[in-house]
């Protein structure tokens, strides 16, 4: 049986006015890109890639600067590595590299990822991947005001009026073409006790 009602007669019910309301407002999921693919893939073209050297919970962990992903994820394997625990569902689609789709399992909401003295709240997306990887995108860096530099080979900050340039590593397909990570721990002036669980 078809329906014969247009749309202007149904908005005259309350009820029915209610229930369009509702679905036109209903809040769309938002998509990240995420590469995660076997160290056996060879893309046909160089592909370039930024990490910087962070601390979680004082664990040092090499993080990917990505400017083109909408925000920050970690993989679930990391996240448990760094025990780190979902407090939040997401609506959050990540994005393969090979193009399939997946829900977020949840976020983990500011996290204090600290590089050399900043201590940055950041919120991540939690995937499942094979891989144990930390992603550094948009939201992270609208934040931090980031720029990266590719020809100095850092990164400039600003975050709650301090000034800092991290230096980083410049990945062109899989092999690293220059690194520039300062291994010393310069991020003594934090006091990683105020973020433990309770």
């Amino acid at each position: 049986m078809q329906s014969t009602i247009k749309l202007g007669q149904l908005l005259k019910y309350p009820e029915q006015k209610r229930n369009i309301a509702k679905i036109l407002r209903r809040p769309r999921p938002r998509e990240t890109n995420l590469v995660d693919q076997p160290s056996n893939w060879i893309d046909q073209r160089d592909t370039m890639a930024a990490k910087c050297q962070v601390r979680i919970k004082n664990e040092p962990v090499h993080a990917i600067l990505d400017s083109g992903a909408a925000v920050c994820v970690i993989t679930k394997g990391l996240s448990d590595k760094l025990k780190l625990k979902i407090t939040k569902p997401s609506r959050t689609i990540v994005v393969t590299a090979d193009g399939t789709k997946a829900r977020a399992l949840g976020q983990i909401e500011q996290v204090p990822l600290a590089l050399h003295s900043l201590l940055i709240p950041t919120t991540f997306q939690v995937i499942e991947s094979r891989s144990d990887t930390l992603l550094l995108g948009n939201d992270w860096f609208n934040k931090t005001r980031a720029i990266l530099d590719y020809e100095r080979q850092i990164v400039c900050l600003k975050f709650n009026g301090k000034e800092l340039a991290v230096p980083i590593a410049i990945f062109i397909g899989d092999e690293p073409r220059y690194i520039a990570f300062d291994e010393k721990n310069e991020d003594q002036e934090i006091d990683w006790d105020e973020f433990e669980e309770e």
